[in-house]
């Protein structure tokens, strides 16, 4: 049975002291109910008032507040956790379950059908007919009838105590006791934690105020979410180290009650200003009515205040002027489809009065329908409000509105209007601005030309002689093909060569950019044609080509491959400058050695970009990175392409798989004199054991939320396994994080508090390895959208590239290596905190003065 000892132990009354915050001077009148006990929820009826206490039941005034009578018939558990109005019907939650009045709390019949035994019900939320209750311990229920019979919602939280409840447009959200929050899309179905931004854990109060989502922590104060919980703020200016115990909202105050007191904001947190002279301390719950807010303490008191008495009021007045201007990162001055803009606002107060909870809004214009329906079908998405906050007279603030154009955008003006809302309507005039869109550049995918060359040199296709086709795959289109693939197939009386490729990741190509693919065919006796055919897709799927016959002539010479360019047209040069950016730096200019200088070496990439268990998400640019390292161990560090596992670069990456790799294929390939240099690199999801709180690396097969040593790599047994491994020199890259989630900041493991996700993961290195890896134990290794690699491996590759040779002698170090990528100004961790506001530092291990690689001058 829950107790209120036990309430009190978790949320810890401790009288803390906020400093700083702007105080309130309010009348605040005061009435006392006939016991002393704690007020933990009140309910307001014109001049009813509902006092629901910790330990004593029910009390009625029927007079604002000035008499109290009490209202406990037949209610046999008189320990009240929540206390909520449903259509006629009043719901108690107590140790014993629902208690429900029909009749104005005249009597109180028990209300259990569908609970199980001895539940201890200690929150409730009513969304028109529906009533949600939170247990202790037993998970949520919910009644369609308000409140008479009760159905589970799930299983999979019954272990967690629901202190709070909200909804926001059919998205559910518990506040729980020491694992933070959890949401849920399908009516408590399914619950996911969305815990990313939130520092602490034990939730209190749940409140929605229009698209804002606030929480009230236990010694954190309030945190606000603007994505329905996705991610999360602190908006505890003055509230950082408070028990925040309610929530409530009035119009546009939102009021905190507090061990200190009642707060109130303005400006959905961004400010906060505290009630002073004789207002309520300890305050346990709050309530409004149209006219009065209310408050009820842990010592039987019930306190009211006028809201009219809240609003600031300027003692001068403001006023406020706006600039509204328009950025975006491909600086054509247009949004492009797939483009991704700023609306920046800069209001300045230049009047001798400040200015209150200043809000921005965006609507179409009335004379630009076509504005209107852009929105409306998405191919145009912006944030419709914005807060801009408090403005002390003389001061300016700048706010960016985020403006995204879909794939399918089409060309032409866009017509917006911003409005702006102040609380004391002292707001700047509106303000419009045109923008224009710019339709999607489509690319298109051709084969610019074929050459054959057989093993004595000639180009002539024979029966029973392999023969190596090479075909150039090249993008004519205006616009930059993406995730470009080629896949061959043959026809008749054609084969392929037992070590031939068929399917082909060849990345992205710009526009007249090409790449070269390369098979091995042989015909039978039979054979009068070569039947090839070779399909191109690429991300969209609407700009490859399929079916298209290779022009091989049989028993005839061909001509070897010519090196054409097809220039683009001159609209096509226009649209590559618009574009800007998506040329990256690192996949082109790749450093070149001479020829082999390590023919011995062998080097295994492990890339695993998507995965078997469904839900699990990408690991966006897994495919690119392993595709571009794999050409700078060819041409920059003199590996021979035939040492380079595995040979078929989209292969499946099981658990299984990678041991055969790492314990039996690997030595294989290892000259069994220790003469051979070994590089072995992984990109994928990494993921923290719950258990045992070890680092694993996920394979194919994996799942993050179940890892073990039965399914995944323990990142320690990986890195001994290569330690037994005979081999000169070893170096060991890896990019993948262990901190539970994504590189765009996604959580990979569900229904976790980030406090269990403990990473112990520490670096093993021998005498003769050195380790690189992209993150510390519990830091996100991010995706760097704008160069398409993982973060940690683009700085490595630039690195590699050359960047990392400080001293300019032709040799990059272990040493320079990680100091490039740790630069400070302008290497992985300001690009992680510029980009994504967390810290993302990489980590090496080994002899710093190992030469990674010599770059010939």
């Amino acid at each position: 049975m829950l107790t209120k000892n036990f309430y009190l132990q978790c949320t810890c009354l401790v009288l803390l002291f906020a400093v700083g915050s702007a105080e309130l001077n309010a009348q605040w009148a005061r009435n006392k109910l006939p016991v002393t006990d704690e007020i933990v929820a009140l309910i307001i009826n014109d001049a009813d008032i509902y006092a629901a206490t910790s330990t004593n039941g029910v009390f009625l005034s029927t007079d604002n507040g000035t008499r109290w009578i009490s209202a406990n018939r037949g209610l046999t558990d008189q320990s009240i956790y929540a206390f909520v109005k449903s259509g006629k019907n009043l719901l108690l939650g107590t140790n014993k379950g629902v208690f429900l009045s029909k009749n104005n709390g005249s009597n109180w019949l028990l209300s259990n059908k569908g609970l199980p035994p001895y539940t201890t019900v200690t929150s409730f939320n009513v969304t028109g007919t529906m009533v949600y209750a939170g247990t202790a311990g037993d998970g949520f229920f919910l009644s369609t009838d308000n409140g008479n019979s009760w159905n589970a919602l799930n299983s999979s939280l019954n272990k967690l105590y629901a202190w709070s409840l909200a909804v926001n447009s059919n998205i559910f959200f518990a506040g729980t006791h020491g694992y933070g929050i959890f949401r849920s899309t399908n009516n408590g179905v399914r619950w996911i934690t969305v815990n990313y931004g939130l520092s602490n854990m034990i939730v209190n109060a749940l409140v929605v105020n229009g698209t804002n989502l606030f929480a009230g922590t236990s010694g954190d104060g309030v945190f606000r979410s603007i994505d329905n919980a996705s991610s999360w703020v602190a908006a505890n200016s003055s509230l950082a180290d408070l028990h925040v115990f309610t929530l409530a909202v009035s119009g546009k105050n939102l009021f905190a009650g507090t061990a200190n007191g009642v707060f109130v904001s303005s400006n959905n947190g961004s400010s906060w200003r505290e009630f002073k002279n004789n207002s309520p301390t300890q305050v346990r719950t709050l309530a409004t009515s149209s006219t009065n807010l209310f408050a009820g303490d842990m010592q039987g008191n019930l306190w009211s205040c006028a809201i009219e008495e809240i609003s600031p009021a300027p003692s001068l007045p403001p006023s406020l002027a706006a600039q509204v201007s328009f950025t975006e990162p491909s600086g054509n001055g247009m949004l492009d489809a797939e483009e991704q803009g700023k609306i920046i606002i800069r209001v300045t107060n230049s009047g001798k009065g400040d200015a209150y909870g200043l809000e921005a809004s965006v609507e179409p214009s009335n004379s630009s329908p076509n504005t209107a329906a852009l929105l409306l079908s998405e191919r145009l998405s912006l944030k419709t409000t914005t807060e801009i906050g408090d403005i002390r007279s003389g001061q300016s603030k700048t706010v960016e509105i985020p403006i995204a154009a879909s794939h399918d955008v089409p060309s032409g003006k866009v017509s917006l209007v911003l409005k702006f809302s102040e609380a004391n309507g002292f707001e700047p005039s509106p303000t419009k601005i045109e923008l224009t869109t710019k339709a999607f550049a489509p690319p298109k995918l051709i084969v610019a030309d074929v050459g054959v060359e057989d093993a004595n040199g000639g180009s002539i296709i024979q029966p029973g002689k392999v023969v190596t086709v090479t075909a150039r795959i090249q993008n004519t289109g205006i616009g930059d093909a993406t995730d470009v693939k080629a896949s061959i197939r043959k026809g008749e009386n054609v084969f392929f060569a037992e070590d031939s490729k068929t399917d082909f990741y060849i990345s992205n190509l710009g526009s007249g950019e090409y790449k070269d693919i390369k098979f091995s065919v042989y015909t039978n006796n039979r054979a009068t044609d070569v039947p090839v055919f070779l399909d191109l897709t690429e991300h969209y799927g609407s700009y490859g080509a399929s079916n298209i016959k290779l022009p091989l002539a049989f028993n005839k010479p061909m001509a070897r491959l010519n090196e054409i360019v097809v220039q683009p047209k001159e609209q096509a040069a226009a649209s590559i400058e618009v574009a800007k950016g998506l040329s990256i730096d690192v996949d082109t200019n790749i450093p070149q050695v001479s020829s082999e200088h390590n023919p011995n070496a062998v080097a295994l990439i492990l890339s695993i970009s998507d995965y078997q268990v469904s839900g699990i998400p990408s690991v966006k640019y897994a495919k690119n990175d392993a595709e571009v390292l794999r050409q700078y161990l060819v041409k920059a560090l003199g590996f021979k392409p035939e040492n380079i596992l595995p040979a078929n670069s989209d292969e499946q990456l099981t658990y299984g798989r990678i041991q055969t790799y790492i314990k039996s294929i690997l030595p294989s390939y290892l000259k069994p004199d220790g003469s051979s240099d070994l590089f072995i690199y992984y990109t994928g999801h990494g993921a923290p054991s719950t258990t045992n709180h070890e680092a694993y690396l996920v394979p194919w097969d994996g799942d993050p939320n179940y890892v073990n040593d039965n399914n995944s790599y323990s990142i320690k047994k990986f890195y001994l396994d290569v330690e037994l491994l005979n081999a000169r020199h070893k170096t060991i890259v890896i990019d993948a994080c262990f901190s539970g989630q994504a590189g765009n900041g996604a959580t990979l493991i569900q229904n976790a508090s980030p406090a269990l996700l403990r990473v112990n993961n520490p670096l093993v290195a021998d005498a003769n390895t050195v380790i690189f890896q992209s993150s510390s134990a519990n830091q996100v290794s991010n995706w760097y959208d704008e160069k398409r690699h993982g973060m940690f491996t683009y700085f490595f590759l630039k690195g590699l590239q050359g960047a990392a040779d400080a001293n300019n002698d032709g040799k990059i170090t272990a040493d320079e290596l990680i100091k490039f990528i740790n630069d400070a100004n302008d290497g992985l961790p300001y690009y992680s905190n510029r980009l994504y506001q967390r810290p993302q530092e990489a980590q090496m291990e080994g002899n710093r003065q190992t030469v990674i690689e010599r770059i010939e001058k």
